[in-house]
């Protein structure tokens, strides 16, 4: 995918909504109104299976000729401000605390899909606020806090996996079906495999795999499960 900043006027586009031409599935071309680079500013994306993105990135007449090609309006285009080839920056720290100094939404970027941006970095501030004030307080031990790195480092790293699975899925397919199959359900996240959290009912399966996004299942129960054949109810208490 190549993306970028352009500046071009046509009577038929609007400025009020972000306008897509063609299929993701093959070749597809969006655009987005943005002043911040003037009157006729727009953002665009170019998507093609069959582009070779490094060269279209690299050339503004490309990039002029394939944006006219599939929007079939009359275009006078003025300027390229910018152009690359988008890639999913997806990475996370190794820990997230060491001695004094505690990271959490700085310490892991993924790709868009999946809208887990804003909901991760509250659940690292949730994770670890109530920790710190019991420690600060002196109504729990500093070893507390470990349990913060314990606990998040499995969910982030799921969470980078299905992000990343979810923006394939979609690119290849042009479907964001995946993207509600309750995957990332926020009300299913756990921390049952957590070193402070006593789990008397079930203990983990030999070589089973971590799965802090739990769905519902019937044939393992654990501590602070929700009671069977409820509908819509958090999978953890």
């Amino acid at each position: 995918m190549v993306t970028g900043d352009i500046r071009l006027t046509c009577a038929r586009l609007n400025r009020v909504h972000w306008q897509q031409f063609g299929s993701i599935t093959d070749r597809a071309v969006s655009l987005c109104p943005t002043d911040e680079i003037g009157e006729d500013g727009w953002q665009f994306f170019i998507l093609g299976s069959d582009y070779v993105i490094e060269t279209i990135a690299q050339s503004q007449q490309l990039i002029f000729e394939i944006i006219a090609s599939m929007i079939d309006m009359d275009i006078t285009f003025h300027k390229l401000i910018w152009a690359t080839d988008y890639r999913a920056n997806i990475r996370m720290v190794d820990k997230f605390s060491k001695g004094r100094v505690f990271v959490a939404d700085t310490a892991h970027v993924h790709s868009p899909t999946g809208g887990q941006g804003l909901n991760s970095g509250v659940q690292d501030a949730f994770n670890l606020c109530w920790k710190l004030a019991l420690v600060e307080k002196g109504l729990a031990h500093k070893s507390l806090l470990e349990t913060y790195n314990s606990e998040r480092l499995p969910i982030i790293s799921d969470m980078l996996k299905v992000t990343a699975s979810i923006m394939a899925h979609a690119l290849k397919t042009g479907s964001l079906e995946k993207w509600s199959n309750n995957a990332l359900c926020m009300l299913g996240i756990h921390c049952c495999f957590s070193d402070i959290v006593l789990d008397e009912f079930a203990t983990p399966v030999e070589g089973k795999p971590i799965n802090p996004y739990k769905a519902p299942d019937d044939t393992h129960l654990e501590a602070g499960d929700s009671p069977r054949g409820t509908q819509n109810s958090p999978q953890k208490i």
